[in-house]
């Protein structure tokens, strides 16, 4: 019987009432429970389906500063000691670990209360890392002791020879969306307004770094490469060739593509949103900003930054770090206090002017949503494609 896992989406208490209600050792009290419902439709949960059917549910709430706390986990009790619960543990670490989240954190009744289900659950935890910190005899009020248990989140590690400590194969590692369908009706006429409300919804969600993009480039021999860039400007609707701005060190490789190949494509792609997965492809030429636009943007970078765009000779080899960090004490002492560094030369602003985007939701059942755009200058044709 093959073991699914969705989201984590916010909503979920209709799926979850049904399992908490097959576990009243836990969860017979009535009022605790629609407590806990309310929170799981407010807060990132993570659904597990056996042969179509739910069977379990991992629900948490973020408390910032790289500390979230495992608000509930639950599986209906036919189904123990079959790893949904483990699998639906892991899923969640993955998930906050690529959000920068380093501490989980969960409570639940502490061993003074003798309740013989609850002891179940402490090994449950204890058996994946869990540690108790403390327990609190009246958190939770008179014989409820609250027991609060903490695990450290690390990435996983790599082994000499490139393979990966992972309970899971590739070929396993998979996630199905279950999220509403993206309607059409709901796209907006213009592909930068559409990108601009994502790109919002993305910041909002707190996602690390939602300006990050791969940025794709060709040489004359047509061989493409691939790197990671940050947007640092979206052009407004008065913008003539109105583009997508990133700026790097003009003597870099992905710089010598550009002057003689200047076509570009970006993709965005913000996979750790509680409510969708969203991928946004961007086809286009590519200019040089204006000196100007180069100037402005230089003088807002924090100083470090500053230094490090004059310290690096970008893709270029070098022996060591010393090589950098020996230029980069030069620099702060040819440059003191907090002046601002005049723009190197040999650094600067593109802009991609779009000739086409993609906009893509992942769906259930891999069945995701595609819409392109084409046509441009205040002409755009939106068109479905197959996934």
């Amino acid at each position: 019987m093959a073991l699914t896992l969705h989201g984590p989406a916010a909503g979920a208490s209709d799926i979850a009432e049904p399992i908490l209600r097959a576990l009243p050792a836990w969860f017979g009290n009535e009022a605790s429970l629609q407590n806990y419902l309310a929170g799981i439709s407010e807060h990132p949960t993570f659904t597990a389906y056996r042969d179509a059917q739910p069977t379990g549910f991992l629900c948490l709430t973020d408390h910032g500063l790289g500390s979230c706390e495992l608000h509930l986990l639950a599986v209906r009790p036919e189904l123990h000691g079959h790893g949904i619960g483990s699998a639906l543990l892991s899923a969640a670490e993955s998930w906050l670990i690529r959000r920068g989240m380093r501490l989980l954190h969960v409570k639940t009744l502490g061993p003074s209360s003798l309740d013989q289900p609850y002891a179940k659950t402490r090994r449950f935890y204890t058996q994946r890392g869990f540690k108790p910190v403390s327990e609190f005899p009246q958190l939770w009020g008179p014989d409820t002791p609250c027991l609060v248990m903490l695990k450290h989140l690390r990435p996983t590690r790599s082994l000499r020879g490139g393979s990966n400590i992972s309970c899971m194969s590739l070929q396993d590692l998979r996630q199905s969306y279950d999220v509403p369908p993206l309607d059409p009706a709901t796209l907006a006429g213009d592909p930068f307004d559409q990108f601009n409300a994502w790109f919002a919804d993305a910041q909002s969600a707190g996602l690390r770094e939602p300006n990050a993009m791969t940025l794709a480039t060709a040489d004359t021999a047509g061989t493409p490469s691939g790197r990671t860039v940050l947007l640092k400007g979206v052009d407004d609707a008065n913008t003539p060739k109105r583009g997508f701005v990133f700026y790097t060190n003009y003597a870099s490789s992905k710089a010598s593509d550009l002057a003689a190949n200047p076509k570009a494509a970006l993709n965005f792609h913000w996979d750790d949103h509680p409510r969708a997965v969203r991928t946004v492809r961007i086809a286009g030429t590519v200019t040089k900003v204006s000196e100007q636009e180069t100037a402005a943007y230089f003088q807002s970078r924090p100083r470090g930054s500053q230094i490090g765009a004059w310290v690096s000779h970008q893709s270029a080899v070098i022996a060591s770090r010393k090589v950098l960090e020996d230029r980069q004490r030069e620099l702060e002492a040819q440059h003191p206090g907090d002046a601002p560094l005049p723009v190197p030369p040999f650094w600067g602003g593109y802009r991609v002017t779009p000739t086409a985007f993609e906009f893509w939701q992942g769906q259930a059942s891999r069945l995701h949503d595609r819409f392109r755009y084409t046509g441009g200058n205040d002409d755009w044709q939106i068109e479905r494609l197959a996934p």
